[in-house]
């Protein structure tokens, strides 16, 4: 039963690494996406408009003219 049970964990072992590099690559693919974001989101002097986002705003400007 001893070894049974060392074999099914020496073979558990590289599904827990595998894991464990999936959850830290997208850890730190999130990581980057959050420090880009922010680094982009700081300068206020970027003169992007804001997007308006409900159709009768977009149709307003061209019923003024």
């Amino acid at each position: 039963m001893a070894a049974l049970s060392s074999l099914t964990r020496s073979q558990d072992r590289p599904l827990r690494l595998a894991t464990a590099f999936l959850g830290m690559f997208v850890l730190g693919s999130l990581a980057v996406q959050l420090v880009v974001s922010t680094s982009r989101g700081s300068s206020s002097d970027s003169g992007v408009a804001p997007v308006v986002a409900h159709p009768s705003t977009l149709w307003q400007t061209l019923g003024e003219r």
